[in-house]
């Protein structure tokens, strides 16, 4: 797993993410006001921020500088693939992109048996794209499967959905 922020470059040692941050674990959630099953007109679908766990890096002071200034970063991407083996290509399998994203908090800690110190990283953000991609098995003997794509977009100031 690999995260990109704009104008501040990550060490990550993946070969495909070049300048991005490997990241350990992650989470993210969606939440709404519904109080009934059924739509009423003042329902308002809530978008968690978005965070991160990573170890400390070459990138932790720009993080916390344009955490300090209260920068906007214009794109932020999150990326995830499968492991897969030596031989296989690497696919994509979960990729997020967000765009006018602030960090909320940045929380530093580790223990001394650790050898690694590690940094839980919290973004807002005004809009998302949340793209899965499945891979499908290859068919009637073929040796290439295919790819399928599910996507979801919301701009969360309109509260409507977003295509990127």
């Amino acid at each position: 797993m690999n995260i990109k922020l704009d104008g501040i470059p990550g060490d990550s040692k993946s070969y495909s993410h070049k300048g991005w941050a490997e990241v350990l674990s992650w989470n993210w959630g969606m939440t709404s006001n519904r109080k009934l099953p059924h739509h009423n007109g003042d329902d308002k679908t809530s978008l968690n921020e978005l965070s991160f766990v990573k170890l400390i890096g070459t990138d932790s002071s720009l993080i916390r500088l344009f955490y300090a200034q209260g920068k906007v970063i214009p794109s932020v991407e999150f990326s995830m693939m499968p492991s897969l083996g030596k031989r296989e290509a690497p696919t994509k399998y979960l990729h997020l992109k967000m765009e006018d994203v602030v960090i909320k908090s940045v929380v530093t800690g580790g223990l001394s048996e650790d050898n690694s110190f590690k940094e839980h990283i919290t973004l807002l953000f005004d809009r998302i794209n949340f793209d899965y991609s499945k891979n499908n098995q290859p068919a009637n003997g073929s040796t290439v499967g295919t790819i399928e794509g599910f996507e979801f977009g919301w701009n969360i100031p309109g509260n409507a959905e977003w295509k990127v």
